[in-house]
């Protein structure tokens, strides 16, 4: 791991806007399962003002100094999940990405995320034929079971709630999961903005990740 785990609230300075315009734009599944819920197109295709002013933002909290000379390179959305997804997450990572941005823009507060450690030297999804079915054919009930063997390989080490315009910032290699999709009293849609940062160069080249340094004392 070479990114440390940040959480930081009060993101957005008018985040209720930010959803307003989130709930106005149009979400599609994923064709081949990789993830529950429904995704805009990529950001930077049909908005790229929002997606470049939002990811210098994301990079001003990890390097205050130097961020506005910095370029990037990324994928971002806006992502909702309904409440049909009754079970937890599935524990993942984001291979092959470097760092990953959460922010979350609904009202829940129990569906965050959770960083876990592997008990296996090398971790990979198990049952991940299952995983796909469970979110392309929105076949949530009869997942739970595989679910279970694969989260069963982790153990949790970080848990994030998910407060109201909070963003997390982890590492992409590490393991990781929502924590569920549902919230007592809450009928809207789990809410979230993600982004998934490939590259980040300033100007001597690339940048070096708060974590590497500490590792080589």
């Amino acid at each position: 791991m070479l990114v440390p785990t940040l959480v930081f609230d009060d993101f957005f300075k008018n985040p209720y806007d930010v959803k307003k315009y989130a709930t106005s734009l149009k979400y599609a599944p994923s064709a081949t399962g990789r993830w529950p819920g429904e995704r805009t197109e990529p950001l930077h295709e049909f908005d790229h003002e929002f997606f470049e002013r939002t990811g210098e933002k994301i990079l001003s909290l990890m390097f205050p100094n130097n961020w506005d000379s910095m370029k990037f390179s990324a994928e971002g959305y806006f992502q909702k999940i309904s409440s049909n997804y009754k079970n937890k997450g599935w524990i993942h990572r984001d291979i092959p990405f470097n760092f990953t941005a959460i922010i979350y823009l609904s009202d829940h507060e129990y569906c965050g995320t959770s960083i876990f450690k592997p008990k296996t030297i090398f971790p990979a999804i198990k049952n991940l034929d299952e995983k796909v079915k469970a979110y392309s054919l929105g076949k949530t009930k009869s997942e739970n079971k595989f679910l279970k063997e694969n989260n069963d390989l982790y153990t949790e080490t970080i848990h994030i709630k998910s407060m109201f315009n909070r963003i997390v910032i982890f590492d992409s290699y590490c393991s990781h999961a929502a924590q569920q999709f549902v919230e007592e009293n809450i009928n809207e849609d789990r809410l979230t903005l993600i982004y998934f940062f490939a590259d980040i160069l300033g100007q001597k080249g690339e940048i070096k990740y708060h974590g590497s340094e500490c590792k080589r004392l």
